[in-house]
């Protein structure tokens, strides 16, 4: 292959991925724009970070009114693996617990989730809470904690530490909960906790388009109004 041959596949290659960068962050301009129509719609706020030197690019949209807001957040710092981190929470601070911890997860067996809660026992501390963190994400020091309950109709994996044993158990068998695997991306399975720093939606996905960034809002405010006056 003769070298103009080779600076002209270079330049062509160049060329269209520069077009599909443009492409890219022309999309993500117009989504940004229908997110913050679809929230102004609703009499929410919305706040945009963009992250500059270093930090995450975050997006924050909340209801001063009712109490809850949400986090989006792509983390230009990448992990051990070399891929970026996305999340998505959904927090209404003030549907907490005084005391424990409770989670909800992708479902799994009786069996494995004997066998986790065994794990976690023989493991101890530290890294019976970093075995939980990478499954559900950071859920602090009483992950170690945590003992699998059995309640028939769960959409999930309930695990709770002994004092907050009914923390989500309506949340567990409602069916919002159930419904939310059709409105969510695919892969982006929700983990709900309940603890003194309220009631928590967490997602591994950074929500962009206004119709799932919406849903979660609905999913988070259906479940937080089953949950029993504290």
């Amino acid at each position: 292959m003769s070298q103009t041959l080779t600076i002209i596949i270079l330049l062509v290659a160049s060329i269209a991925g520069s077009g599909l960068i443009v492409y890219a962050l022309m999309i993500g301009t117009k989504r940004q724009g229908a997110l913050r129509d679809a929230v102004a719609a609703r009499g929410w706020r919305y706040d945009r970070d963009e992250g500059t030197a270093g930090r995450a690019r975050v997006t924050t949209i909340s209801d001063p009114n009712a109490g809850w807001q949400m986090e989006i957040k792509v983390n230009a710092a990448t992990t051990g693996s070399g891929r970026t981190v996305r999340s998505t929470t959904w927090r209404a601070a003030n549907a907490g617990i005084s005391q424990g911890l409770a989670i909800i997860g992708p479902s799994m067996s009786a069996e494995k989730a004997e066998r986790a809660e065994t794990m976690l026992g023989k493991l101890g501390g530290g890294m019976g809470g970093f075995v939980m963190g990478r499954l559900f994400g950071d859920l602090g020091p009483e992950a170690a904690r945590l003992e699998a309950v059995d309640l028939p109709g769960a959409h999930g994996l309930l695990m709770a530490t002994p004092e907050a044993q009914a923390a989500l158990v309506p949340v567990a068998t409602h069916p919002a909960l159930a419904n939310s695997a059709g409105l969510l991306p695919g892969g982006a399975l929700p983990v709900i906790r309940r603890s003194d720093r309220g009631l928590e939606i967490s997602l591994r996905a950074a929500l962009s388009r206004p119709e799932e960034v919406l849903a979660l809002a609905d999913l988070g405010e259906t479940l937080r109004q089953a949950l029993p006056e504290s």
